[in-house]
């Protein structure tokens, strides 16, 4: 694990105004990897 990237990363998430912040997650949320059982063999899909 990186642990000065991700300590970076805290820091700019706790900068951002909230508008950025509700940004950042939904585009985090739309990206998310989907797991359903019985599609794809229950493997990972995007």
């Amino acid at each position: 694990m990186n642990a000065k990237l991700v300590n970076s990363l805290v820091q700019i998430i706790e900068s951002l105004t909230l508008e950025e912040r509700a940004l950042l997650f939904e585009r985090l949320y739309n990206n998310t990897i989907q797991v359903t059982p019985g599609v794809c063999g229950g493997q990972s899909r995007k």
